[in-house]
C-alpha cells in the first residue's frame, strides 16, 4: 500500500510541472496569435524616411544659403558662378534623399502579411498601433474609433490608385475591416463614394455607426 501511495505521489510530482509547461505554451501562443507585428518594420522605414527627409531638406537649406550669400554688388558677377557650381554639385545629394524619402513605405507583402494576421474581435488597438504606429487619419468617438492607413505609397506627382484600409474599433476591440482604393481620376472629378472593397469575414456582430 505505501509502496503505491509513493509512486501515485511520484506521478503526480511528475505531472504538475507538464501541466504548468502546457499552460505557459499555451498562454504563449495565445499572446503571439493576438500580436499583429512588433512594429520593427515599421520602425526601420521611419527612420529611412528621416533621413532622406533631413538629406533633402538639408541640401536644400544649404543651398539655398548659397544662392542668397552671393554679393548684391559688382563682384556678385565673379561669385555667382561657383555658388551654380555648388548647387549643381549637391544635387544629387538631394534628388537621393528625395527617392530615399519617397520609396521609404511598406511594400505590398508587409500589408498582406498584416492584414492577415488582424483579428475581429480578438485584436485590440494597442496591438494595432505597436504594429503600424499612429495612423494617417483617425477619428473616435465615444468608445469607438475609425484609423485609416495607406497600403499604398502615395505618388509625388499624382496618378494611379490610391490604396487604404479603414480599421473600427469598439471599446479598444476591432470591430471591421474595410479596404478601400481610391482612382486619382475619381478623386480629381470630386467623388464622393469610392468604390470599396470588404475583406471577407471581417465584421463584427455589433453594429457600428458610420464615421461622422
Amino acid at each position: 500500500m505505501l509502496t503505491r501511495l509513493t509512486l501515485a505521489a511520484a506521478l503526480a510530482s511528475l505531472q504538475l510541472p507538464t501541466s504548468l509547461l502546457a499552460q505557459r505554451a499555451a498562454a504563449a501562443t495565445a499572446t503571439q496569435s493576438s500580436a499583429v507585428c512588433d512594429g520593427s518594420e515599421i520602425r526601420r522605414i521611419e527612420r529611412w524616411r528621416d533621413v532622406g527627409g533631413t538629406l533633402f531638406v538639408g541640401t536644400a537649406l544649404v543651398d539655398l544659403a548659397a544662392v542668397l550669400s552671393v554679393p548684391r554688388d559688382p563682384s556678385g558677377a565673379q561669385v555667382m558662378p561657383r555658388r551654380v557650381r555648388f548647387v549643381l554639385g549637391t544635387a544629387p545629394v538631394a534628388l537621393a534623399g528625395y527617392l530615399i524619402a519617397v520609396n521609404a513605405y511598406p511594400h505590398a507583402g508587409f500589408w498582406r502579411r498584416t492584414l492577415s494576421r488582424l483579428k475581429v474581435g480578438e485584436t485590440t488597438s494597442a496591438d494595432v498601433r505597436t504594429c503600424l504606429h499612429r495612423p494617417a487619419v483617425a477619428t473616435t468617438t465615444g468608445t469607438d474609433a475609425w484609423w485609416t492607413y495607406l497600403t499604398s505609397r502615395p505618388r509625388p506627382l499624382g496618378g494611379g490608385v490610391l490604396s487604404a484600409v479603414r480599421l473600427s474599433f469598439h471599446d479598444g476591440v476591432l470591430a471591421e475591416v474595410r479596404q478601400t482604393e481610391v482612382t486619382h481620376q475619381a478623386a480629381g472629378h470630386g467623388a464622393t463614394t469610392p468604390a470599396t472593397t470588404e475583406v471577407a469575414e471581417r465584421h463584427h456582430e455589433l453594429c457600428i455607426p458610420p464615421a461622422p
